[in-house]
């Protein structure tokens, strides 16, 4: 509301911009974990996706009107962006087979942030022959 009293809907935009929570977006680094990584730009596309959830998964068309089942097509599981990357068996699998030296491990609830956040810090095993972030491949 104004001084006087009146609502207007520039008052009611920024009321509205006071009580939403804004994300905490300050904390990933997304130069470092994303645009900067050695790899296709087609693959920072997808990254970029991943991270904001921006990829056309099972909960997502449904959220936005589409008719799909919505489910994980290896384990039945809602699909998310999160679980088809991160917390899905056959994600848990892949990461687990892939040839680098990991201390910090991934978490079944950790978020696509966090595992590129995490998966920065891995090193590349022998006989990969890759230099560049093996993650950001797989």
């Amino acid at each position: 509301m104004t001084k006087n009293g009146a609502y207007t809907t520039k008052t009611g935009y920024v009321l509205l911009q006071l009580e939403t929570e804004q994300p905490n977006t300050t904390q990933f680094n997304w130069q470092a974990n994303i645009w900067k990584l050695r790899t296709s730009p087609k693959i920072k596309t997808f990254l970029w996706k991943a991270a904001v959830n921006g990829l056309p998964v099972g909960e997502a068309l449904q959220r936005r009107g589409i008719e799909v089942d919505g489910l994980c097509k290896r384990c039945g599981a809602l699909e998310t962006v999160q679980h088809m990357l991160i917390s899905c068996p056959f994600a848990q699998a892949v990461w687990e087979l892939a040839p680098v030296t990991s201390p910090h491990r991934l978490l079944i609830g950790d978020s696509v942030s966090e595992l590129l956040s995490k998966a920065k810090k891995w090193i590349n095993l022998p006989p990969s022959g890759c230099t560049a972030h093996l993650h950001a491949w797989i």
